[in-house]
């Protein structure tokens, strides 16, 4: 290094000795697991490692301490080496670095509000300097950046997460371009009001999925999408693949799911306002779809706000022909506020919105089949609006043992759209009135993570309080629940090549069918997880198994009307995942290989309401005659159906 170092911190070769620190948690037994592996982990020689590039990516989660004991934990996890003046160290504090950064961006980071700069003098070198110290002859000093990653990256053998820059790189137009290129994911439908994602081949409405933490109970109708979201809105998403973490929430049958939308200070790095506006015009349809995008930072004070419109006409295709039912009618909106004190309390509220109302084929997922009536119309209106509003709570200088988290959150999806009936006699034209479905969860959580030597764990309580209705001119009806859980999730790195993670959730459930009768049960979800590095930095092996309760779902709102019965009571819906696999990696090639095996049970009685996923029709289930099925097809017989859906 140029210039004269008071003190040089190197990576240190071996773990000094933990006090133990009581952790009372009031689920699981795991945390006596936690206990043990802490206890083994100080016992056990770090062997030294290369220093990681200062351009690789790397998850940090540095709680907001003294200077001096951030630099020590920084330089450990790093290997980097760092001179600076003992002097500089003293009475100061470090900001906190969670989430995932490059080592350079950490640091930057962590320094922070401390009044001190950092001067890169190698790849994995660098010295601290007073911020208003002089540069020497010919060096170029940046501008401090303030880098705000996101908070969903937690590390798991099954996760997956679309950070901002791969969004950027995208810039997809709707779901299907979000998760594009990533293995195992697919989105049906080319139409966004329509698109859902599978994971794993299993359809999202068997994963938790949430949306800035609020979670998402949008099983309206099959022929429509569930979360229908405008993606210029989105920071980043995670996906749980199968396996699933307890702090993921409830009915994480399959795995979950977790969008997080953007923040004014992920477009401004300190005090001011901006502005953005974009439009794309597509010749095929004569769309345009524009949006203004306003910003503004001011001390405590942020807040944000967003619209994105677009309309256009029927789209041709490769024949020269316009396809039915793909004009462009779109409007979403989001809108935040948010102040965070110098103490680090971070309180922010957001309302997110999005509506599609168009004509779209009278199957909006699927488009015309053969076999239906002359008199079935192939296009018909829909209109969905989906909206969700969260308040959440956050300490942004979070301490080893206090990082809490609050999220007190309402969201809600209708879908209307005619419902046609049989001509009446000779008549061709068939009749037809709107129906309507319409769900809402009122939903929150409280948790805290707690930091210790070697991982973190994560404690906390959620409800939910979930609704599905259906009504049209002839009947209405719906269904209820509500649910109350406990969870904690233990993340382990015992051992520089072992990364371990498990936990346990336990719920209760109350479900009111459309009868009026009420069930309660209750059930207990746990995971094991683990990473080993066969060849460190080139080769990771993964494996990991779940059981995961989710009570009685809630029925899709189209098939639901008031001729069911539920015999002696439907039953909770229980799944099992196990999933294996290994990571490649070379410089910036990344390759995966991975299994998975989902399994799933849901058992009821005869005449009870039929799963959704199993008969996803509105149609009263007791006029059936017969039912036939074969892969890939479904044909039933009645005395009297009438509907067509």
């Amino acid at each position: 290094m140029t210039g004269r170092t008071d003190s040089l911190l190197q990576r240190n070769t071996h773990v000094r000795g933990m006090k133990s620190r009581p952790l009372v948690v009031t689920l699981m037994a795991s945390t006596v697991l936690a206990g043990a592996f802490s206890v083994a982990g100080t016992a056990m020689a770090q062997q030294p490692a290369a220093a990681v590039s200062a351009s690789q990516p790397t998850a940090f989660a540095l709680a907001a301490q003294p200077l001096q004991a951030a630099l020590d934990a920084f330089v450990r996890q790093t290997g980097w080496q760092l001179g600076y003046a003992s002097g500089l160290a003293q009475n100061r504090t470090s900001r906190a670095v969670s989430g995932t950064f490059t080592p350079a961006q950490a640091l930057e980071t962590l320094l922070g509000g401390t009044g001190l700069s950092v001067r890169m003098t190698g790849p994995t070198t660098a010295s601290l300097v007073v911020a208003s110290a002089a540069a020497p002859t010919g060096t170029t000093v940046l501008a401090p950046v303030a880098v705000y990653d996101s908070t969903l990256r937690r590390g798991g053998v099954a996760e997956t997460v679309i950070s901002q820059q791969d969004l950027d790189r995208k810039n997809p137009s709707d779901v299907r371009g979000v998760f594009a290129g990533e293995p195992g994911i697919r989105v049906g439908s080319s139409l966004p009001m329509s698109q859902k994602v599978y994971v794993n081949g299993v359809e999202e409405t068997n994963l938790a999925v949430t949306i800035d933490g609020s979670r998402q109970n949008n099983k309206v109708f099959h022929h429509n999408g569930t979360t229908v979201i405008d993606p210029s809105f989105l920071k980043a998403v995670r996906v749980d693949a199968g396996v699933a973490p307890a702090d993921a929430g409830p009915g994480a049958l399959a795995g979950a799911i977790a969008y997080e939308t953007k923040d004014a200070r992920d477009l401004l790095p300190g005090d001011g306002i901006g502005g953005q506006v974009k439009s794309t015009f597509n010749s095929n349809g004569s769309s345009l779809v524009s949006n203004a995008t306003a910003y503004g930072r001011s001390g405590p004070f942020e807040a944000l706000g967003s619209i994105n419109y677009g309309k256009g006409s029927e789209f041709k295709g490769g024949d020269g022909r316009k396809v039915p039912g793909t004009e462009t009618d779109v409007l979403s909106g989001l809108g935040k506020i948010a102040v965070e004190t110098e103490q680090g309390h971070r309180f922010q509220i957001s309302h997110e919105r999005v509506r599609d109302d168009a004509a779209r084929p009278f199957r909006a997922n699927v488009g015309a089949i053969s076999g239906r009536p002359a008199w079935e119309p192939k296009v018909r209106d829909y209109s969905i609006q989906r909206q969700n509003t969260v308040f959440s709570y956050a300490d942004s200088k979070p301490s080893d043992l206090w990082n809490p988290k609050l999220v007190f959150a309402y969201g809600r999806t209708d879908v209307e759209t005619d419902i046609f009936t049989r001509p009446v006699g000779s008549s061709t034209v068939p009749g037809s009135y709107p129906g309507e479905g319409s769900t809402d969860s009122l939903n929150g959580k409280i948790e805290n993570k707690f930091t210790f030597g070697i991982g973190t764990l994560t404690a906390g309580a959620d409800f939910y309080k979930d609704k599905g209705s259906y009504e049209d001119r002839t009947f209405s009806v719906s269904e209820r629940s509500r649910n109350m859980g406990l969870y904690a999730q233990a993340r382990l790195e015992p051992i520089d090549i072992l990364r371990v993670s498990f936990g346990m959730r336990g719920d209760q459930q109350h479900f009111v069918g459309t009868t009026g009768q009420t069930w309660d049960n209750s059930g207990v979800s746990h995971n094991i997880s683990a990473e080993v590095d066969v060849v460190p930095k080139y080769l990771t092996a993964k494996a990991g198994y779940s059981h995961a309760w989710a009570g009685i779902p809630l029925a899709e709102n189209f098939i639901m009307n008031t001729a069911w019965r539920y015999g002696s009571g439907p039953k909770p819906v229980k799944s099992d995942n196990l999933t294996a696999g290994l990571e490649a990696r070379y410089q910036a090639l990344r390759s995966k290989a991975a299994c998975s095996r989902p399994r799933s049970t849901m058992r009821g009685r005869p005449n009870s309401r039929p799963p959704a996923a199993i008969l996803p029709m509105t149609l009263n289930p007791r006029a059936l005659k017969s039912v036939r099925a074969t892969p890939g097809t479904m044909a039933m017989c009645g005395p009297n159906m009438p509907i067509s859906t």
